[in-house]
């Protein structure tokens, strides 16, 4: 029998979609909208990310700026004023937020890796 696979439901006026936790590479938000990015799809709704983060952090996900959340498992690496995807997407990392990003990956790493 498969797993019941997470996902996130997300509404707009009067569409609705089921997207699948594990297809989020990204969030972002500016005023009032947040984005969710997947592969292959973009969704805007209107919310907070604090929400989506509350949501989606036992799931892997790192909120590294006040306007961007990120799936971890989709990180390629850290530079110093951003994280890296492994499609090449560079995404903002606030320098507040950057010890604590780094210390919550890392671990996030150790527990992937047992």
């Amino acid at each position: 029998m498969n797993p019941i696979r997470p996902t996130l439901s997300l509404r707009w006026k009067s569409l609705r979609w089921q997207v699948p936790v594990d297809r989020i590479l990204y969030a972002d938000s500016y005023g009032r909208h947040v984005t969710v990015h997947t592969e292959t799809e973009t969704y805007e709704v209107v919310g907070k990310l604090s929400d989506l983060q509350t949501a989606l952090e036992a799931h892997g996900f790192l909120r590294i700026h006040q306007s961007f959340l990120v799936n971890m498992r989709y990180i390629a690496g850290f530079l110093s004023g951003s994280v890296v995807l492994f499609d090449r997407t560079e995404i903002p990392l606030s320098a507040r937020k950057r010890a604590q990003a780094l210390r919550r990956y890392d671990a996030w790493l150790a527990e992937s890796n047992e």
